[in-house]
């Protein structure tokens, strides 16, 4: 059955209505040209900065070609959107640690509003997760721009996920599925295409009363997918270690810009510290906590993009103190390496 709902002189359309409780309104509207807001962790909130050299390289999920458009879901309802894992490593395994998307609002709030992403490894078209209302991963997102002055804005956001990813292990050669859910009515995704396996229509549920409202799509223009990117994988700096605690150890790097610098930091432990690169001149977030923060080494990389540093390492820093590398000429930042 087919219901066709006029909003804003665009026609929404209820592809399957068999658990549709009533006819929704649905905004859209004309977007503007995203503005880059900055990078949210769920470790330690939001810094407006560029963090993506924390994230992987892979891109799992790819619905990013935008339209000019963004519509509402309104308070309190999750919309669902449906692809397919792109499989980066041959082993249908894949941890997300990162996100990138898009969303306009008109909400006068220019640093307070909240989004919750939910993420599913199953979800079947037109009826949406298999397990809902049950993520597999949930992120509430907080203290996100809108608008300054009730005009149409659109930002730009990055999640870092590292040190919370999201594992999925289903999802190859079938539908996946990701929801959001907003705080306010005058915000909502940029609409997109592209992705791999995305079918033009999303599934809508109010989230309160647990309702399944329907099936739904734009009629094929614009098209009924929200802007989003998924990455897996690690960045390109590897860092990798040989001894222990107590005696000689050797950091070793590779994917170093060839014959730039590379620095070896450490901390005591994992957090979000930030630091100024004197080269790039960027301020960069790394993955090292505040505490106890130094540079233990700088030195060119090879022609190949290697680097080596050795030194006696006392038994006091097991278990206490993590490593990791950046490539001073591009920010780019290692995995983050434990003692």
């Amino acid at each position: 059955m087919h219901q066709t709902l006029l909003t804003c002189a665009i026609s929404i359309v209820l592809i399957s209505s068999a658990y549709s409780q009533q006819k929704q309104g649905v905004s859209i509207e004309k977007a503007v040209t995203p503005q880059y807001a900055g990078t949210f962790s769920p470790q330690t909130g939001f810094i407006s900065t560029k963090n993506q050299n924390r994230m992987g390289t892979d891109l799992v999920v790819n619905n990013a070609i935008q339209s000019n458009y963004f519509a509402i879901p309104g308070m309190d309802q999750e919309w669902v959107d449906n692809n397919i894992l792109m499989d980066t490593n041959g082993n249908g395994f894949e941890s997300v640690n990162g996100l990138i998307f898009n969303y306009c609002s008109t909400d006068i709030n220019p640093l307070g509003l909240q989004q919750t992403i939910h993420v599913y490894d199953d979800s079947v078209y037109c009826n949406g997760p298999v397990n809902w209302p049950v993520a597999d991963c949930s992120y509430n997102i907080t203290n996100l721009p809108g608008s300054t002055n009730g005009m149409t804005t659109c930002w730009e956001i990055e999640v870092d996920l590292i040190g919370v990813e999201c594992d999925l292990t289903d999802g190859h050669g079938g539908s996946a599925g990701w929801g959001q859910v907003w705080d306010n009515n005058l915000t909502g995704p940029v609409l997109s295409s592209g992705g791999n396996g995305q079918t033009n229509s999303f599934t809508w549920f109010e989230t309160n009363t647990k309702i399944f409202i329907g099936c739904y799509w734009f009629g094929g223009s614009p098209w009924a997918g929200f802007d989003m990117q998924m990455y897996s994988g690690n960045s390109a700096l590897t860092l990798t270690t040989t001894g222990s605690p107590g005696g000689p150890m050797t950091f070793d790097v590779s994917g170093a810009t060839p014959q730039e610098i590379v620095a070896l930091m450490y901390a005591y432990g994992r957090g979000a510290h930030v630091v100024n690169n004197p080269i790039s001149g960027n301020i960069v977030v790394t993955g090292l906590a505040d505490r106890g923060f130094d540079v233990a080494d700088y030195h060119d990389a090879d022609h190949n993009g290697n680097y080596s540093f050795s030194a006696f390492v006392s038994s006091a820093a097991a278990n206490l103190v993590s490593v990791q590398a950046i490539d001073a000429s591009n920010d780019g930042l290692s995995n983050v390496v434990d003692l």
